[in-house]
């Protein structure tokens, strides 16, 4: 466990050169699936000492003010299936997964477009919901209508 933490001095460097990091805790629980007798089974324990090790390098990674992104490493996921993790193990709170998600994220991958907010000059791309999402973040997962420039390009029926 403690080869894998990095070094004080790691972390700070790395906030001083701007680096960012795309988390990837949903891919604990392959990490802690076994195979007794060819069947694929979780081991809890092992799913605990890795969620445990997370949650204290995202702690660590907040305290040396390293901007932390949300992803997915797993082919056919999208970054929802990281959001259900980071939230369900309680790694990040909902208000910061949502910041996340909805800012930090579009200003990492596009830094010249003015994206990830509502506000007077920013495009226009945004979901509705049914819910607020600080109260039940699985609605995400079901958008009522989905913008795109001020267009509606999708709307669940």
């Amino acid at each position: 466990r403690d080869k894998y933490m990095p070094e004080e001095s790691t972390l700070r460097m790395a906030s001083e050169k701007g680096i960012a990091v795309i988390t990837t805790a949903n891919l604990s629980r392959g990490y802690a699936t076994e195979y007794p007798e060819g069947v694929p089974t979780v081991n809890e324990k092992k799913l605990e000492e890795i969620v445990n090790f997370q949650r204290e390098l995202i702690h660590k990674m907040r305290e040396a003010n390293i901007r932390l992104l949300i992803g997915s490493d797993q082919y056919g996921k999208t970054l929802l299936e990281e959001v259900k993790h980071l939230e369900r193990y309680e790694l990040l709170p909902r208000e910061d997964i949502l910041n996340i998600i909805t800012q930090v994220n579009a200003k990492a991958i596009f830094p010249q477009r003015k994206i990830g907010k509502i506000e007077q000059g920013y495009e226009a791309d945004f979901i509705l919901l049914d819910a607020n999402p600080l109260a039940q973040m699985d609605i995400l997962e079901s958008p009522r209508a989905v913008y795109r420039s001020g267009i509606r390009i999708y709307r669940a029926e």
